[in-house]
């Protein structure tokens, strides 16, 4: 499975695919955009949610998808924007504050601001290499190994 944040999943097919598979290709997208994230495995969580949600016709979710998109934001910024309301919703409600109430969680769907999202996708880090070490002061580096014989 190629997941691609930019373009809209086919319902069924995304509902066919084992969630596993939904995930590592969530993943695989972000690695591939060489993108830094805190945690990558949470935010393929979080685009997961969102993906379920819209391929499971939630109405909700396909209204802030259509009216963010129609702002101008792109495809992943929107994911990104109904993705904050999910966390916030699973924050609340495992922090014990409050139980899922999907009457706030429609509220703060479309209280979106659009100019508030538009970019968030692309904010996300290039990934950087690690610098190979090098020699300094207090610092040696062990000689190279050699490759074992086989006899």
């Amino acid at each position: 499975m190629i997941y691609d944040p930019t373009l809209a999943t086919d319902p069924a097919a995304w509902r066919a695919a084992d969630e596993h598979a939904r995930l590592r290709a969530i993943e695989d997208y972000h690695h591939r955009a060489a993108l830094k994230m805190p945690n990558v495995r949470m935010h393929a969580v979080i685009h997961n949610v969102v993906e379920n949600q819209l391929a499971e016709g939630l109405p909700e979710a396909l209204a802030a998808m259509e009216r963010l998109l129609g702002a101008g934001l792109s495809r992943h910024d929107v994911l990104h924007a109904i993705g904050s309301v999910v966390a916030g919703q699973i924050h609340t409600m495992l922090s014990g504050q409050a139980p899922a109430d999907e009457g706030d969680y429609a509220r703060r769907l479309q209280a979106l601001d659009p100019a508030a999202w538009r970019g968030s996708a692309e904010k996300e880090q290039p990934r950087r290499a690690r610098p190979t070490p090098q020699p300094g002061p207090g610092l040696t580096l062990p000689p190279p190994r050699r490759p074992r014989r086989r006899h």
